[in-house]
C-alpha cells in the first residue's frame, strides 16, 4: 500500500501492515481558527448585547457588526467539530439565505434569528464540553466586571456608570444619579418596571 501521498497519513497497524486515513477536508486556515473563535464567542455575544443597544454606536452599525462576527466564529466552531458531516454546511446556508431574503421580505428575518439562535446555542455546548476551564474563566471575569459596575452605579460614582442603564440605552437620558450604597431600604422608592440591575 502506498502512503507517500501528500493527502493520507500513514499508520502502522500489527506486524507491518500499514494502512492510509484521509485527512480532513477542513482547510487548516479555518481550523485554525477554532480556538480564536472559541474565546471570542462568549465575550462577543456580551459586547453585541452591551455595545450594539447603545445611541453612540447605532450609527457606526456596531451591533451588526457584533453580530456577523459572533455567526462566523459560532460557524467556524460547529463546522469544524463537526467536519465530515452536510447538516452542519446546510444550518450555515440556511442562515445566510434567510439574512439575504430578509432584506427584501421582512418577515424572514424569524427564520434568520431562529437559525442563528440554534447555531450560537450549538456553539456553546461545543465550548462548555470541550473548553469548560475557559467558560469558567470568561465567567468569573463577567462575573467580577457586573459587581465593580453595579457597586459604581449605586454609589453614584458618575454619569460613566450608567451608560448601561435601560433610559440610557431606550431613551439616550441618563438617570438622575443619586448614592443608595448606604441607603436604608424604607427610604428607597424604585420602578418595578426596571428593577434589574442595569
Amino acid at each position: 500500500m502506498n502512503c507517500a501521498s501528500l493527502d493520507t497519513d500513514c499508520l502502522d497497524i500489527g506486524s507491518g501492515l500499514r494502512t492510509e486515513k484521509q485527512r480532513s477536508f477542513v482547510p487548516i486556515t479555518v481550523a485554525g481558527l477554532n480556538p480564536l473563535c472559541m474565546k471570542w464567542l462568549f465575550p462577543g455575544l456580551m459586547l453585541a448585547l452591551v455595545i450594539g443597544p447603545q445611541p453612540w454606536a447605532r450609527p457606526f452599525y456596531f451591533g451588526q457588526m457584533f453580530v456577523l462576527l459572533n455567526d462566523l466564529a459560532a460557524a467556524i466552531i460547529v463546522f469544524t467539530t463537526f467536519r465530515a458531516r452536510l447538516w452542519p454546511l446546510v444550518l450555515i446556508f440556511g442562515i445566510v439565505f434567510a439574512k439575504v431574503i430578509s432584506i427584501v421580505l421582512p418577515s424572514a428575518g424569524t427564520a434568520y434569528v431562529l437559525l442563528a439562535d440554534i447555531l450560537i446555542f450549538l456553539a456553546g455546548g461545543i465550548i462548555a464540553l470541550q473548553q469548560h476551564r475557559l467558560v469558567y474563566r470568561q465567567l468569573m471575569a463577567l462575573c467580577t466586571f457586573c459587581v465593580v459596575f453595579m457597586v459604581m452605579q449605586v454609589a453614584g460614582f458618575g454619569g460613566v456608570s450608567q451608560i448601561l442603564s435601560t433610559d440610557y440605552v431606550a431613551f439616550s437620558r441618563l438617570p438622575d444619579i443619586q448614592t443608595t450604597l448606604f441607603t436604608p431600604l424604607e427610604d428607597i422608592v424604585y420602578d418595578v418596571k426596571v428593577f434589574r440591575p442595569a
